[in-house]
């Protein structure tokens, strides 16, 4: 009889055992792979928001930059938009661009305005100015019209030698006539 005790004592310890085992194997089954998925799935979703958060950095840094040359853009704009002078500084203007070809020794034969048109938000105004004088009174000219406080564009530009000049006196300095086109904006 001591033997089928120790027979049946074995087998308990084997189904014991093999029920320690199968209770082991369920909880791993059945508990820690579960949250090993769940942690392998919370990491790559982590990465993934890394991923868009530097993205979304990236993008915070170009819309920083794009505001700063946006700021930088209007503010270029408004350093210009003060030398538009309103429509009632027009005589000004004349003033100054005969005093400008005075300087410059030019011999201002007509200074024609045209008529104002629209340009988006300026207007603008042709002018057709004609002089005459030395090759350096041109020049001069053409510099002072640069360098005025008023945003203009030279359009056309026309020097032509005097041909009336006296052949007599062959030391006599060329003398030449110039014909520019300019237009000059203002503020509406």
């Amino acid at each position: 009889m001591p033997d089928i005790i120790k027979s049946r004592l074995r087998l308990i310890n084997i189904s014991g055992a093999l029920c320690l085992v199968l209770v082991v194997c369920a909880t791993v089954f059945m508990g820690i792979l579960p949250l090993y998925s769940q942690t392998i799935r919370n990491r790559t979703a982590s990465n993934a928001l890394e991923q868009d958060l530097s993205k979304l950095n990236g993008l915070s840094n170009t819309l920083n930059q794009v505001e700063t040359e946006l700021k930088s853009t209007e503010s270029r704009l408004q350093q210009a938009e003060t030398r538009f002078p309103t429509s009632s500084a027009m005589e000004d203007f004349m003033t100054q661009l005969a005093k400008a070809a005075d300087d410059a020794g030019l011999q201002v034969i007509s200074i024609s305005p045209q008529t104002m048109q629209n340009a988006d938000n300026y207007k603008v105004m042709p002018l057709q100015i004609t002089g005459t004088g030395s090759f350096e009174n041109c020049y001069k000219f053409l510099t002072a019209l640069r360098k005025m406080s008023r945003l203009t564009r030279l359009d056309d530009l026309a020097l032509q030698l005097d041909t009336s000049m006296d052949k007599a006196q062959p030391d006599q300095m060329p003398v030449c006539k110039i014909i520019v086109g300019i237009s000059t904006f203002t503020a509406r």
